[in-house]
């Protein structure tokens, strides 16, 4: 194995990880044309080929190197792959009968309600005294 199959390893490896971390990540890229995945790879390749990001640390820094190629405009493919998933998303809900889209809306509900108690628990977790002055 050459040391640039051996780096495109690694980098494969994060990306498997942090999909499984993060469902929605896998979903957008999924919903992306493959067109628009390529070009994604092609981004991240560049973006994670940076002398300040450390094979070593990769699982610790990729997530915030993705969102910040994203928020400067970097991944417009993204934006796209999130487009697709929400109409893929819409459409689904429209052809559902109204029993299961009660159901799937009080999972989604149930979702999000996790997710918040999740953030304020990490919230309390990362300042102890939170919690003694809420607000």
């Amino acid at each position: 194995m050459t040391p640039e199959q051996a780096i495109q390893e690694i980098k494969q490896g994060a990306a498997a990880r942090l999909f499984e971390r993060r469902p929605y990540f896998r979903a957008v890229f999924t919903a992306m044309s493959p067109e628009d995945q390529q070009s994604t790879i092609a981004t991240i390749e560049r973006e994670t080929n940076v002398p300040e990001c450390q094979l070593s640390d990769i699982d610790n820094w990729l997530e915030d190197r993705l969102n910040q190629a994203h928020d400067e405009g970097k991944l417009p493919e993204v934006s796209r792959g999130q487009q697709r998933l929400q109409a893929n998303a819409d459409q689904a809900m429209r052809e559902m009968p109204m029993a299961d889209l009660k159901k799937h809306l009080t999972a989604l509900n149930d979702v999000a309600q996790a997710e918040l108690r999740r953030q304020r628990r990490s919230l309390i977790n990362d300042d102890p005294d939170a919690h003694i002055f809420p607000g």
